[in-house]
């Protein structure tokens, strides 16, 4: 995994420039679920336009919210781009930028978000604000980190000798024993 805090999010548009796209920070999922459940980026222009022809104005600024959240680009400077094309780009690169991906190893297993905080708290500097401002790509890295560290202090544990085999191996080594 390439290292996210560092990394540059972004995606090209129909007309090859190219615009920073900001993944969701895990204070924010619920907001950013909710702004993205309000139009469907498959159906296109659709929509936009209410039943009697209208413009629906409540999905015209639910998606400039959320690609202003997105971006962090001012509405001036969206509207000089934006277009459904590039809306449907921008929203499933936030997608996929910003969900939990899981291992395919654990199909099915569920992150309790408590003991996850907990074991973060303990384990790191970090406190509850600075955990709540990552992203869901730099808390997988930091749990990836983690996993390593683990597994590097169980492989060192396996080579401790303990009770009975501990002492054959000191009379082996001809300790005085």
């Amino acid at each position: 995994m390439s290292n996210p805090f560092i990394k540059q999010y972004g995606v090209t548009l129909d007309d090859g420039k190219f615009i920073r796209v900001f993944p969701a920070k895990i204070k924010d999922l619920e907001k950013a679920a909710n702004m993205l459940g309000k139009f469907n980026p498959d159906i296109g222009i659709e929509n936009f336009i209410n039943y009697d022809n209208s413009i629906n104005s409540e999905t015209c600024e639910a998606v400039m919210e959320f690609v202003k959240y997105a971006t962090k680009q001012s509405e001036d400077d969206i509207l000089e781009w934006l277009n459904v094309v590039n809306l449907e780009v921008l929203t499933n690169y936030f997608k996929e930028i910003s969900q939990y991906k899981t291992d395919a190893n654990n199909k099915g297993n569920s992150i309790e978000w408590d003991v996850l905080f907990a074991s973060m708290l303990e384990n790191t500097s970090l406190n509850m604000d600075d955990i709540l401002s990552l992203t869901v790509s730099q808390l997988e890295y930091i749990l990836e980190g983690f996993t390593k560290k683990n597994q590097k202090m169980e492989d060192d544990n396996s080579n401790v000798l303990t009770g009975k085999a501990a002492i054959e191996a000191l009379k082996k080594m001809g300790n005085g024993f």
